[in-house]
């Protein structure tokens, strides 16, 4: 039965994205471990945040569902928060969903949820 990751993991969304498929042979699907790179990361950089594939009214679709090649997703963080991360979520920042090495989506964070939170948190530890 599909989960959501709020579900399974009991915390919010860092930030939601709009995107673009690249018209790769790795086809998106719910819950595709990716990793992100912004663009003006070098290549070779990149971190372990997840996404959620949104319908047009942005609740989650599950996994029976084919993801679009346009849309929205929320994005999950699996890696630490540092404040190189941190201080580059902003809205507007573009970057892409890699398979490997391999870029399969164009993006731009469109909205900031839990990250505010979690920076907030780690800058008061």
């Amino acid at each position: 039965m599909f989960k959501s990751y709020k579900e399974t993991s009991s915390k919010e969304p860092d930030f939601r994205i709009k995107y673009k498929w690249l018209d790769s042979p790795q086809k998106l699907f719910q819950h595709v471990r990716t990793y992100f790179r912004f663009a003006d990361d070098e290549l070779g950089t990149s971190w372990a945040i997840w996404p959620e594939f949104e319908n047009e009214s942005q609740s989650i679709l599950d996994d029976t569902f084919e993801v679009p090649k346009v849309g929205t997703a929320t994005m999950w963080i699996f890696d630490s928060y540092d404040a190189t991360l941190t201080n580059k979520l902003k809205i507007g920042a573009k970057g892409y969903l890699l398979v490997g090495s391999i870029a399969i989506v164009e993006l731009e964070i469109i909205e900031l949820l839990g990250i505010e939170d979690e920076v907030k948190n780690s800058v008061a530890a």
